[in-house]
């Protein structure tokens, strides 16, 4: 039972709520305005960095933005074993601030370089014991008890935009990543047998003594601007290899011990298209794709020999975003959008994932921007996920690993709902 909610506890602990997948869905408070619809808009430096470097050809000057979203989440969860008992418990996850940073500056007419800098995913849950949900049961009876666990996720894009003919330009960089995770317990490493009790016995180690890892991995980008009235973009964003993951904590006998997991970012391939054909108003689509099946730590499923997870069991994950911006006098432009995102969780998974808040796939996105001068603006933006839940069967590790099997006449329900404030500055020269 310990191992069990071990697994369900951390498929969700480590990763942003508002996301998809892992993936935040927007970057910027001007690009959550339009609902994160950005591969073919350039609208501000923050967003065009974002999802497709090239559009900073598009920028009409130098920019710099930043800003910050905050993350509010109402995050519960509750498990029922019949004969056993039932409960729920909610997660002081307070709130989580989201930072993001985008310089874009011309060299000349055709030659634009470009930074970002910004979180891509974070999270945080405290969840407390229970002694009615028996996932969450202190672990003298069975259970596993209070969780607390964070990760963060950042990403520096530096890119280079070169406008090859009068309608189209090309961009691309390398992006390094820093990733931080902290779990206690940590469940990706096998439980301590230091008393000689056999694995199911032992417990987890804390995993809250970590550094931030560093990750590799390129981004190009296309920006087509040849057709009347409409422009298309394409991206692709390449996994993201990161550094092995390593913690130093102790066993259950006090003794140094070196916890390792292996995870990368997926893989996201983006497709855009924007329409102009309408004074002060931009209208955009996207579509992405996001290869979490291949991805290492995500793509895999099930248990080592030892008791240790191995992986998140998701699938694929395809997005699609709409949004607008138009403006409507001289120092107001407003804009909305929608976001709708496939879950990476299956229902038959529900019990890898009973924490994961990230089976949203409906998020409401509006904006506006406050024209302070003609060089500053003022951005504010506002996002929601309604209530949600998802529910399946507690699964457990079976003797020597392999697939998880279901507890019988069990359950598990996670529910979440989210709000996003954000706000910004955009300065051009």
């Amino acid at each position: 039972m310990r191992l069990l909610s071990a697994v369900l506890i951390l498929a969700g602990s480590c990763f942003s709520v508002q996301a998809q997948g892992i993936y935040l869905p927007v970057s910027g408070t001007v690009n959550r305005s339009m609902g994160g619809a950005s591969t073919a808009a350039p609208i501000d430096a923050v967003g065009a960095l974002y999802w497709n470097p090239a559009t900073i050809s598009g920028l009409k000057e130098s920019e710099l933005g930043f800003g910050s979203d905050f993350l509010f989440v109402d995050l519960d969860l509750g498990s029922s074993i019949t004969g056993v008992g039932s409960g729920s418990t909610e997660s002081d996850s307070s709130v989580t601030p989201i930072p993001s940073i985008g310089w874009v500056h011309k060299l000349n007419a055709n030659t634009t370089m470009g930074m970002g800098l910004g979180a891509v995913a974070g999270f945080s849950t405290n969840f407390p014991a229970s002694l009615t949900s028996p996932i969450q049961a202190p672990q003298t009876l069975g259970g596993f008890g209070r969780v607390a666990s964070s990760a963060e996720f950042l990403q520096v894009t530096p890119v280079l935009s070169l406008q090859l003919t009068d309608d189209l330009a090309m961009a691309f960089g390398p992006v390094v990543t820093l990733g931080k995770l902290q779990v206690d317990p940590f469940f990706f490493g096998t439980p301590d047998n230091a008393n000689g009790s056999g694995p199911a016995a032992g417990s987890y180690p804390i995993g809250m003594s970590s550094r931030y890892h560093f990750g590799l991995g390129a981004q190009a980008g296309l920006y087509y601007t040849g057709m009347q009235d409409i422009t298309l973009g394409a991206s692709i964003k390449s996994t993201q290899f990161m550094e092995q993951f390593r913690v130093q904590t102790q066993d259950e006998l006090g003794f140094q011990r070196f916890l390792k997991f292996d995870l990368d970012l997926p893989m996201i391939m983006s497709l855009g298209a924007a329409y102009h054909g309408m004074e002060n108003t931009v209208m955009a689509i996207d579509v992405r794709y996001f290869d979490y099946r291949n991805t290492q730590g995500f793509g895999d499923a099930g248990f080592n020999a030892g008791g240790a997870l191995k992986g998140l069991n998701w699938q694929n994950v395809f997005s699609l975003a709409i949004g607008g911006r138009t403006r409507l006098c001289e120092k107001l432009t407003v804009g909305a959008g929608y976001q709708y995102n496939t879950s990476p969780i299956r229902a038959s998974d529900t019990g890898l994932n009973f924490a994961s808040p990230l089976y949203q796939q409906h998020t409401l996105h509006t904006g506006m921007t406050i024209h302070m001068t003609d060089k500053v603006d003022f951005n504010l933006a506002y996002s929601v996920i309604p209530d949600t839940k998802i529910t399946g069967p507690i699964l457990t590790a079976p003797a020597g690993g392999g697939a998880p099997v279901a507890v019988p006449d069990s359950s598990v329900t996670s529910s979440l709902a989210a709000h996003v404030i954000s706000m910004g500055v955009s300065v051009r020269y």
